[in-house]
């Protein structure tokens, strides 16, 4: 095929420019730079009437369509109308933005594409819900008056509920707003979910307000709306009613005196004090007055609230609040201790928490040996007492071997006590097994307590000397007095910073 010549590939580019002239844009064109002159340039085609040409685009979703005034028209003929009358025809039949179509009338904004219409997604509704109303739970620290002294007297169990009271209201579901696309097609918002009260005989609907719930009897309030009920001992736990156990909750309006146990499935509220007696609760325990004796007494439960300790041991799940001063006794918690308010000291005996302390001083003037220790927990001190019981055997097996020894020679001992010899050999051997292996597994749960919880020991007042602050396995003890410090464990040593720099959010 014979190559094109030069003026054949000129003519072709004249050609595929003349296919594409627009006369109309190009008499519009004219008309703008000439002004009054495009008459006589133009002669009788300055006469012609043009009409507008306008294009519509809308976007792939359908939620925006946009208008182009390419040429305006001779003699100009646009208005609102007729551009709403064009996106009408193109199928735009919602959403016009009026301010943008008029921008394009008294700013003459052509050949460009402007938003002339927007759809609106759909709003989302709301589902309805129940709001439980029951006391899930009191903060202690409520309980602290203006002078920093604590009284839990009206402190109650949580979930305890009585007949008549509103337990929970019901918030109705709020329905969605449907939206649509520029061609007017609905967009059906999502749909909500109502909620409704799980009715049975324990409770009921209020009459004058169908969206309050009302327990219908006095007992114990639980998730799935029943309540059930809660027995409640008028006077003291003494040989008048003998040790009481009791799979629910429980009310003692009254004592638990020396030599009596309480056991409770779930929770015991006891108005008033506990002595040399045992408490042991699978839910929680609240002592609203103090619990003092000889160190004959135990208190177990998932929380523990007391208002003072002297000599006894108290043990919590998870954590053990104190309203006032311990004296000399033993607390366990896997979660936090609280000694709280102005009398919130902790004078000798031991306090030990799996994630953290707060007392109001430490120790005394006198020196006496009181142990702070967090990142602990019982498992722990369940090991403790075990390598303690090995020890003990290793030391008796160390005895009886030097036993042996001073005996003489081997060869005057008969085969018998030979044998005994080699047992208690063998014995020391996989009991020095046993011990390594337990110290090993000991180390790695502090440890993992420690960089888990991050436990902290606060004081807001002073620690004494004699006073011993333990994190983990780290220790330091007090030869001087510190005040207002929370001790933390930074880089493998305990540190002090000041309470104010540092504070331990609340469960």
């Amino acid at each position: 095929m014979p190559e094109k010549s030069e003026e054949q590939t000129a003519l072709e580019k004249y050609l595929e420019f003349i296919r594409k002239l627009d006369l109309d844009q190009l008499k519009y064109e004219l008309s703008s730079e000439l002004g009054p002159l495009s008459g006589e340039v133009l002669g009788e085609l300055d006469k012609e009437i043009i009409p507008p040409r306008i294009k519509v685009r809308i976007s792939e979703d359908g939620m925006e369509a946009y208008i182009n005034v390419v040429y305006p028209g001779k003699p100009s003929s646009l208005s609102l109308n007729l551009l709403r009358e064009q996106l009408k025809a193109n199928g735009v039949i919602k959403g016009y933005l009026e301010e943008n179509l008029e921008r394009i009338i008294d700013g003459k904004v052509y050949d460009q594409d402007v938003l002339a219409a927007r759809g609106k997604l759909p709003e989302s509704g709301k589902d309805g819900y129940i709001t439980v109303l029951v006391n899930r739970g009191e903060d202690p620290e409520d309980y602290i008056d203006a002078r920093g002294r604590v009284d839990f007297k009206r402190m109650r169990l949580k979930n305890v509920v009585q007949r008549g009271e509103v337990i929970a209201e019901r918030t109705p579901a709020v329905a969605g707003i449907n939206g649509y696309l520029v061609n007017g097609k609905e967009l059906h918002s999502k749909a909500v979910n109502e909620a409704e009260f799980r009715l049975n005989p324990d409770v009921g609907l209020a009459p004058d307000n169908q969206l309050k719930l009302l327990a219908l009897k006095d007992g114990v309030f639980f998730p799935d709306f029943t309540i059930r009920d809660i027995n409640i001992i008028e006077g003291n736990i003494s040989y008048a009613t003998g040790n009481v156990r009791y799979e629910k909750s429980l009310i003692i309006r009254g004592d638990v005196k020396s030599g009596f146990s309480v056991e409770c499935g779930e929770n015991v509220d006891i108005y008033r004090c506990v002595e040399d007696a045992t408490v042991t609760a699978g839910g929680d325990v609240i002592v609203k007055e103090g619990f003092l004796g000889t160190g004959k007494g135990v208190i177990k439960g998932k929380n523990v609230t007391v208002g003072h300790i002297k000599q006894q041991k108290a043990e919590a799940v998870e954590d053990i609040v104190v309203g006032g001063e311990v004296m000399y006794g033993e607390l366990l918690a896997g979660g936090i201790i609280k000694v709280m308010g102005i009398k919130g000291i902790v004078i000798g005996g031991s306090l030990i928490a799996g994630k953290g302390i707060e007392v109001a001083n430490a120790g005394n003037t006198q020196n006496v040996k009181t142990l702070l220790c967090a990142g602990y927990n019982n498992e722990i001190i369940v090991q403790d007492r075990k390598l303690e019981e090995l020890d003990n055997y290793v030391h008796k097996v160390f005895n009886s071997v030097q036993i042996f020894r001073a005996a003489g020679s081997m060869e005057k001992l008969s085969l018998k006590t030979r044998g005994i010899l080699q047992r208690l050999m063998k014995t020391k051997e996989a009991l020095n097994e046993e011990i390594t292996l337990l110290k090993t597994q000991r180390e790695n749960e502090i440890t993992a307590i420690v960089e888990r919880e991050k436990p902290t020991i606060k004081v807001t007042g002073t620690v004494f000397p004699g006073v011993t602050i333990q994190i983990g396995n780290l220790k330091i003890y007090v030869t001087k007095e510190i005040r207002n410090k929370i001790f933390i464990c930074h880089k493998g040593r305990i540190v002090e910073v000041a309470a104010s720099s540092l504070s331990r959010g609340k469960k």
